[in-house]
């Protein structure tokens, strides 16, 4: 294949008579040290042996619309290298030969470290800053050293150079579905996945899982932990991030204790690279019951017993899968029945004053020893003291009465708050005497 190049600058062409070995003059240029004016000094020049290729395509030939290639040289501050000194330009433009695969030339600079190599493909014969650049390729942390050659390779890219952004999953099964996002995905793209340390293979989505910017495969089956990237139009994507690739699962615990209907038992996974023996961190994966009338799982791995019967649950990702563990299911029993407490008896004592005029007393509801329906009131007198007089809501009356002891009223109810009003005639009475209510 051809591999020579017209170019524009006797500064090539001189290099490339020179060959490799040549001594590189050291031409004098004029200094600018203020302690001595107009002296000279030797600028020290190296050799950069340059090689331009389009690469990963079939033809592996720059593209035809290429008319010229333009290099550029800056120094680690940023200032231009004059590549081109006897037209005093700082750009050297190479024009592109039929059929040329590659172009390689040598160039000479100055020595120094840290230079940055740009070249530009474009269609234009003399392009400028203004014309679009077909592709680009660059290489930064160049060191020219004294009659010693640099070797570059420059590899021109698309601008539409694939890039893969993101994957939906940081790992997954083999057989698993992966989304991947990123940019300049075009029709026929492949995934590209490791199948070695140094191997890799290339999976076709179908044509309904790819976009510019998405493209969605299942996990090959060869495939181990490694960058996932895209192949589109010929180029490898950049961005390419890594993906754990497992394909065992071990479910825990492997034997769970028996589980009455309506509790839960919560279940881990260990995922582990094709090799059986490293562990992937934190796998992504899903959970599956064998019958959901027996026990539902979620996503969290915690089960829930549903009904009697042994229930079974695994781990799974794709095509890998965890073995099947068996969960016995068991009735719940069933609970003895509440007994009825008895309310305990109790007793309310109001002293003789405070029923002056009258005093309204409310019986709670069931306040009764024995939840008796019924109101009994019972009074007993022995000497005639005081008047007292007992108004019900219900039926029925105390006959007025003097004692000389406090007055006893028996009270048993079940039925709502009875209101019982109570009446002394303050006249009659000769001591302060309470009365006392039982319930």
């Amino acid at each position: 294949m051809k591999r020579t190049a017209f170019v524009s600058s006797p500064l090539v062409l001189a290099a490339l008579m020179l060959g490799c070995h040549s001594p590189v003059p050291n031409p004098t240029v004029p200094t600018n040290n203020k302690d001595n004016v107009g002296t000279t000094q030797k600028v020290q020049y190296g050799y950069l042996s340059i090689s331009i290729r389009w690469p990963q395509r079939s033809i592996q030939a720059i593209p035809e619309t290429t008319k010229a290639i333009v290099l550029k040289l800056f120094k680690s501050d940023g200032v231009a290298v004059q590549l081109d000194p006897q037209h005093g330009k700082d750009a050297l433009t190479i024009l592109r030969a039929t059929g040329q695969a590659t172009v390689n030339l040598q160039l000479m600079a100055p020595t120094g470290t840290d230079y940055r190599l740009e070249a530009r493909a474009y269609a234009e014969t003399n392009p400028t800053d203004a014309d679009t650049a077909l592709a680009m390729a660059l290489q930064s942390g160049i060191t020219i050293k004294s009659n010693e050659r640099t070797g570059i390779s420059l590899n021109l890219l698309d601008p539409k150079t694939p890039f893969v952004n993101s994957l939906n999953a940081p790992n997954g099964g083999r057989g698993s579905s992966l989304n991947i996002t990123g940019q300049n995905f075009e029709a026929g793209a492949l995934a590209i996945f490791s199948t070695s340390s140094t191997a890799t293979m290339s999976v076709t989505p179908l044509p309904a899982n790819i976009s510019s910017t998405s493209i969605t495969v299942t996990v090959p089956s060869q495939a181990v932990s490694g960058q996932v990237g895209v192949f589109s139009s010929g180029i490898y994507s950049t961005g390419n991030p890594s993906f754990k690739v497992f394909s065992s699962i071990v479910a825990q615990p492997t034997t769970p204790p028996n589980l009455q209907v309506g509790s839960t038992q919560t279940f881990t996974a260990k995922a582990f690279e094709p090799d059986g023996v490293t562990e992937v961190a934190s796998p992504v994966l899903t959970w599956e019951s064998g019958n959901i009338t027996l026990g539902t799982i979620a996503s969290s791995g915690v089960f829930s017993a549903v009904s009697p019967g042994t229930a079974t649950v695994r781990a799974l990702s794709g095509s890998v899968t965890s073995p099947w563990l068996s969960i016995n299911v068991v009735a719940a029993p069933t609970p003895s029945p509440t007994a009825t407490p008895t309310p305990a008896p109790g007793y309310l004592t109001l002293p003789t004053a405070s029923l002056i005029g009258g005093a309204t007393v409310a019986i709670p509801l069931g306040a009764g020893p024995n939840g008796n329906s019924i109101l009994n009131l019972d009074v007993t007198a022995s000497t005639i003291n005081s008047q007292i007089n007992a108004t019900l809501p219900m039926s029925g009356s105390i006959t007025n009465g003097n004692v000389t002891t406090p007055v006893t009223v028996n009270v048993s109810l079940l039925f709502g708050s009875q209101t019982v009003t109570f009446t002394v005639d303050p006249s009659s009475l000769t001591s302060d005497l309470g009365l006392k209510i039982n319930f």
